[in-house]
């Protein structure tokens, strides 16, 4: 066998976006993948770092060289068409949903209703505020009008009387 290298695709030095090219075929960067394949990025970036994918390697650029081979190993096939467009009435996105124009109005009005309400508690709260403001000033009048010094004496009257005592029913003669 000689040293010289065979004749055949080489690695592209000049042009960044272009992706270097194994010598058993083409091969794809991460962002050709993931639209020839519709897989998700997140799904090839975790199947690249476990190894699943036979012959991906890193590019000098910080990049990954996918071989086409290399994701039909591992049961991605490329897509040769554009995925399909969505039929009307499905969800294009699992986390979308479809709501009705009923629903919608239903919500609305229901939205409305509440910051109405809103409204109307936050005008309480603040007559509210208001006249506790309002008791806070009379009781620091009051305060004010009292004379310093301790409390005045009850009025005295008379020696206390002590009340007539009921007879009780264990007292009573038999």
């Amino acid at each position: 066998m000689s040293d010289t290298p065979t004749p055949g695709p080489t690695v592209a030095d000049d042009t960044p976006n272009e992706t270097p090219r194994a010598p058993g075929g083409p091969t794809l960067s991460l962002g050709e993948a993931v639209r020839r394949t519709g897989v998700a990025r997140s799904t090839l970036q975790r199947r690249l770092a476990e190894g699943a994918i036979p012959g991906a390697e890193r590019t000098p650029a910080g990049g990954w060289a996918i071989p086409y081979a290399g994701l039909i190993a591992a049961g991605l096939e490329p897509r040769t068409t554009p995925p399909d467009p969505p039929t009307p009435g499905t969800v294009s996105h699992p986390a979308a949903t479809v709501v009705d124009t009923a629903e919608a109005d239903r919500l609305r009005a229901e939205l409305a209703a509440t910051r109405a309400r809103l409204e109307v508690a936050e005008a309480l709260a603040a007559e509210r505020a208001r006249h506790v403001d309002d008791l806070r000033a009379a009781l620091e009048a009051m305060s004010r009008a009292l004379p310093a010094g301790p409390p005045p004496a009850p009025p005295t009257t008379s020696p206390e009387v002590e009340p007539a005592r009921r007879p009780r029913w264990w007292h009573r003669a038999v």
